[in-house]
């Protein structure tokens, strides 16, 4: 296999007089120049990046065109800064605040605005909730002085780790939708988020929400190890020691966000669900379902469907890949693979075709070929 070619794109073209190639979807193809084929059109191009990569011999560069603008700009592929994942610390301070704010949730607007979204107070103060009113909330200005304060005051969700300690708090401005300002609605501190109940994290199965109330909501409704991550996004596999993981997503979240968590956790060896539509009864999340029905009926959720699986089906090769991922997975951050496609557009490339060969290999229970393509993928996360 020849890599890191480097050809122009008039000697691409001109190999067989093929001109411009044949589009498929974002790439072009061509007839490979570096091995002489002519009988399929293995060679495939991206204009926009100047990647390329032949399927049948392996041979893989850039556009000569590609490598000039990136001397031009001084960018080198494979260079850019990479973020590193920060540390997440507990905040004691917010400890301290929090306990006075749950001395005062009882008789409150708080408590009159649970009872609305049906959730026992009795339950909510088991999850550390607490009220702010207005004038309390501590989310201070530059200049010191309370911000984004409401008239009816706040429900107060402690952001957790694994271990119960504060890492933030978050801020429900009490009153429906119609009634509080988009723009003040929800606050959180600065600072890293956590997982509103995140100790149930460490069980063996567990419900993941994107907020708090339908997190609520679903213990109300006895299903008890059940969290809320405070969107798509605020989800850290490193945190998730529970082996079943079960999606309790809105209905209107992006498909594409949360199935590629999905996948993500089933590359790490975690068996991933998700409540179909049926389950809300054309509510579009699970706290209205529980408003409205004071009953959330998940049925057999012990065996929903799944969702994604890995591929293959011989435990070591299920293993070997599980094992990979793990390693790589401790690597970086959430969200780096979108940093990496915004910032590095060149090595999401690479990364996207070696997962794509990963899969390949694992469908085609070729495990020597799998072994080489998954080290490879984890050189290319070690590479600066």
């Amino acid at each position: 296999m020849v890599d890191n070619v480097t050809l122009s794109l008039r000697e691409i073209e001109n190999y067989r007089g093929q001109g411009k190639g044949k589009p498929s979807g974002k790439y072009l193809r061509f007839f490979c120049p570096i091995h002489g084929g002519d009988h399929q059109r293995s060679f495939q191009l991206n204009l926009e990046t100047g990647h390329f990569k032949c399927f049948t011999c392996g041979a893989w560069g850039y556009l000569e065109e590609s490598k000039k603008e990136w001397r031009k700009d001084k960018i080198q592929p494979y260079h850019e800064p990479i973020p590193k994942p920060e540390e997440v610390k507990p905040r004691p301070e917010l400890r301290l605040i929090l306990e006075e704010l749950q001395k005062a949730l009882k008789g409150s607007w708080g408590e009159k605005y649970l009872e609305r979204r049906k959730i026992p107070l009795s339950i909510a103060q088991s999850c550390g909730i607490g009220y702010a009113e207005s004038g309390k909330w501590p989310h201070l200005g530059k200049d010191g002085k309370p911000i984004y304060q409401w008239k009816w005051g706040r429900l107060v969700f402690p952001h957790t780790n694994l271990q119960g300690e504060i890492i933030n708090l978050y801020g429900r401005a009490v009153g429906s939708d119609e009634k509080t300002p988009k723009e003040i609605r929800h606050d959180h501190l600065p600072g890293h988020k956590g997982v509103f109940n995140a100790q149930v994290l460490n069980s063996q199965t567990v419900f993941i929400c994107e907020g708090g109330f339908d997190a609520l909501s679903l213990m109300a409704a006895g299903y008890k190890n059940s969290c809320a991550v405070f969107g798509v996004n605020g989800l850290r596999w490193s945190w998730v020691k529970a082996q079943r993981v079960v999606f309790c997503f809105d209905q209107d979240t992006a498909g594409s966000q949360w199935k590629a968590l999905a996948k993500e956790g089933a590359r790490l060896g975690k068996e991933i669900y998700f409540l179909p539509g049926e389950v809300f009864h054309g509510y579009k999340d699970l706290n209205e379902l529980w408003v409205k029905k004071e009953k959330i009926d998940i049925g057999e959720w012990k065996d929903p469907e799944v969702i994604t699986r890995l591929p293959g089906g011989e435990s070591e090769i299920m293993a070997t890949i599980q094992e990979t991922y793990k390693v790589i997975s401790g690597m970086y951050q959430p969200g780096f693979l979108a940093w990496c496609e915004k910032n590095n557009p060149k090595k999401y490339q690479e990364i996207e075709e070696l997962q794509g060969c990963i899969e390949e290999a694992a469908e085609n229970k070729d495990l020597g070929k799998l072994k080489v393509e998954l080290n490879k993928l984890v050189d290319l996360f070690k590479r600066r």
